[in-house]
């Protein structure tokens, strides 16, 4: 089912893409347990998978297409090692000036620099980005679900929200329960009103 959701989500060499069994790695980068990500393939927790309802695991496996087809793991990538690159840059330049005006504990200051930016970059910097590729991920899926006829699945995907709401769980890697219903709910109103428009 996998490989027809990069079908269907525009993939072009979709019977290429690796499908695997999830390793620790995406869950000890996230600090919190996933279902699934994706990452030079596409990986599933096949325990977690089957606690989902039938429609639940259909959205979770084209929204991962979805990313997939939108290449965001090589764009965060790509983007995690720039700011990297800029902060070692300024790193060097910082220590070797504060070593130049014999700065007392220079080395201590840098490495403390250091630390900082990594804090920015790992948790300021990478989750805005994250956010926006999963609302991204989110609204392909389901775009791609309403055309295939399976309005329902994003319908149930919703009510899911919905109650997950109640919970006020907060996380930095994800909008909000109550944001993701509302942009959801949105782009059904704008494909329900496209939809009225071209049979007028």
């Amino acid at each position: 089912m996998t490989h027809q959701a990069l079908c269907d989500v525009g993939v072009q060499s979709f019977k290429d893409v690796p499908v695997k069994q999830m390793n620790n790695v995406g869950p000890i980068l996230a600090l919190m347990p996933l279902s699934s990500f994706t990452a030079f393939g596409v990986w599933f927790d096949e325990k977690q998978l089957t606690k989902y309802s039938p429609s639940e695991r259909i959205f979770a496996i084209y929204h991962e297409a979805a990313h997939y087809a939108h290449q965001h793991h090589q764009k965060l990538l790509a983007i995690g090692s720039a700011a990297t690159a800029s902060a070692i840059i300024i790193l060097v330049y910082l220590h070797k000036k504060l070593v130049k005006e014999k700065i007392q504990y220079a080395a201590g200051i840098t490495a403390g620099t250091g630390v900082l930016m990594s804090l920015a970059i790992y948790f300021g910097l990478l989750p805005r980005i994250v956010r926006e590729q999963e609302k991204e991920a989110d609204i392909t899926a389901a775009k791609t679900l309403v055309r295939l006829g399976k309005k329902d699945v994003v319908d149930q995907h919703i009510q899911r929200l919905e109650q997950d709401a109640k919970s006020n769980q907060s996380n930095i890697w994800w909008y909000s329960e109550q944001a993701q219903q509302d942009y959801l709910k949105e782009l059904l109103n704008a494909l329900r009103t496209t939809r009225v428009r071209s049979n007028a």
